[in-house]
């Protein structure tokens, strides 16, 4: 609602146009109805149209394609996005997702510690890289950067389960 007013104020403001591009993705993620990914793109696109500096739509273009298993354009929007803001953590763990997706561990698992270094205290790329070695079977690994997030943000809840089903899995 709030980037819809932004956009009656000025239909040309772009960070507007990037917001509802998110938006809509994570409609289309809650209700799977596809229509809302195209409704996505075309925000995204016109947010670039008005400003190709953007880098948040570039991330959310990103994740569009990603989406829809086009990881090599992903990956070419997170590098754009980075080139353009360079400490966009959310830019590093999706870049490091779709590197993971496409099968290149090594990029992903290297773009998901550049991340963590350049921003240590944030828990969301520490439980990204968790993740990530709880889907390649390092459990041990995936053990200590859960334990980091729960130091980090000890009343996540998110964390716990993860850690608990990491935990079932072995049978501690």
């Amino acid at each position: 609602l709030r980037f819809q007013e932004a956009l009656v104020q000025d239909p040309n403001y772009a960070p507007a146009y990037a917001g509802l591009g998110e938006a809509y993705w994570r409609k289309y993620n809650a209700t799977k109805e596809t229509n809302w990914i195209d409704v996505a793109r075309r925000h995204c696109s016109r947010a670039l149209q008005l400003d190709s500096q953007l880098a948040p739509a570039r991330v959310t273009l990103g994740i569009l394609y990603a989406g829809a298993g086009e990881h090599d354009k992903a990956i070419d929007e997170f590098k754009q996005a980075l080139l353009l803001d360079p400490i966009n953590s959310h830019a590093y763990r999706e870049l490091a997702q779709a590197y993971e997706k496409k099968g290149l561990l090594q990029e992903a698992e290297a773009t998901f510690r550049k991340a963590i270094n350049m921003h240590p205290n944030y828990w969301a790329t520490h439980n990204a890289l968790g993740t990530f070695y709880y889907r390649s079977g390092q459990y041990p690994k995936a053990e200590k950067c859960f334990l980091q997030v729960i130091e980090l943000t000890p009343d996540n809840y998110s964390v716990y389960r993860n850690l608990g089903g990491l935990y079932s899995l072995m049978e501690r």
